[in-house]
């Protein structure tokens, strides 16, 4: 499912910010002609039945920043603060753990160590094998 700019405070409301979830995978593919980028989380989806931990990818296209860069000090593999989604000119901006407060710009996403912008962001569940 496309993540629309009007959905996002649904969407993050749903898996509850992403807060304490947990990345499994990471995955970039860069071309000559764009970036792009898929992660698989899980994380509590509070509209089922018992709000139970489910898988997600999200997958984010035609990237214009990303950075993941590991920090002895932070643990990327769980969201501690979760997920932050700003949405300004078109673009996404995903903060991915290093900021405690809601960045309030794209550049402010860019200055986090574990960020991606992109111009699209889609997510879908992952069921088991």
């Amino acid at each position: 499912m496309n993540l629309l700019h009007d959905e996002i405070d649904d969407f993050l409301n749903r898996f509850n910010s992403f807060n304490d979830a947990v990345a499994r995978r990471w995955a970039i593919i860069s071309s000559n002609e764009n970036t792009n980028v898929a992660i698989e989380l899980e994380a509590c989806d509070l509209m089922s039945k018992v709000s139970e931990w489910r898988k997600i990818k999200l997958m984010m296209a035609d990237c214009r920043s990303v950075a993941f860069v590991k920090n002895t000090k932070i643990d990327y593999e769980v969201l501690s603060s979760g997920l932050y989604i700003v949405y300004c000119d078109g673009l996404f901006g995903l903060e991915f753990g290093d900021f405690h407060d809601a960045p309030n710009s794209l550049e402010e996403i860019i200055t986090s160590r574990c960020h991606v912008v992109a111009a699209s962001v889609a997510w879908e569940f992952v069921e088991p094998a």
